[in-house]
């Protein structure tokens, strides 16, 4: 008799569990065609980049043909050379890059001139390496870069074009911490759980998409993590990324 009187609430948990899973197995679902979704624009990005490039390459080798083109050529030819990284970037995203052991302090130095060309003269930039002049992790070169410049271009939007950015790069027994600290308006406390999240953005202009492909790239490529370490309005940011040895 109390078999009988339990059954219905055995076939309760029954349904419950199977509801559960169901719902689990959808949202992993959903996950994976959005995966998909965002590597397929990726490289059709990359692809339809292709061309204009390469038809750009070839205007460029037809004005060395005069010397007093030689100024603009140099120019033309790093912009290119831009578009053309972009270009493999975003052809990676969706495959699984090649991971080889880089000096993060010369990596991160090279994105740091690169933006600096571009900051303005209001904006001071520091890296501090604790007195090594190398700290070894793998990762993909194109992919890391683009993550610094993602973080380096997000400081300089908060900071409205000036005050100071720093980089503090410390290698542990079984990883490399890399911060970047700008002096910034910082981020509500209610949007640092947001802030990786895709299209979420307090930027007039812009998709809201370089921190979520940020943390794509470190945290399911590079098998680190990137998170906000620390913000206080009117103040600035840190962000914090991990790397394993």
């Amino acid at each position: 008799m109390n078999e009988v009187q339990y059954y219905p609430l055995v076939q309760l948990l029954i349904v419950g569990l199977f509801i559960i899973v169901t719902i689990l197995a959808l949202r992993s679902r959903y996950r994976a065609v959005q995966n998909q979704v965002w590597a397929g624009m990726a490289k059709e990005t990359a692809h339809q980049l292709g061309t204009p490039v390469s038809s750009l390459e070839g205007w460029v080798e037809m004005l060395k043909e005069n010397a007093a083109n030689e100024k603009i050529v140099r120019e033309l030819e790093k912009d290119v050379d831009r578009l053309r990284l972009v270009s493999d970037r975003f052809g990676k995203i969706g495959s699984k890059p090649q991971l080889e052991n880089s000096n993060i302090i010369a990596q991160v130095g090279n994105m740091v001139e690169y933006i600096k060309k571009r900051a303005g003269e209001k904006v001071n930039f520091t890296i501090q390496s604790h007195g090594k002049k190398e700290v070894q992790a793998k990762i993909s070169e194109p992919l890391f870069d683009w993550v610094i410049e993602n973080l380096l271009k997000n400081a300089l939007d908060a900071m409205e074009g000036k005050g100071s950015i720093t980089i503090d790069i410390r290698n542990s027994t079984d990883s490399v911490n890399i911060d970047v600290t700008d002096t910034g308006k910082g981020i509500a406390k209610q949007n640092i759980s947001k802030v990786f999240n895709p299209g979420f953005t307090t930027k007039k202009r812009g998709w809201g998409l370089g921190l979520s492909l940020s943390k794509r790239i470190i945290e399911q490529y590079h098998k680190g993590e990137i998170f906000v370490k620390s913000s206080e309005p009117g103040k600035g940011t840190t962000f914090r990324i991990v790397l394993k040895n």
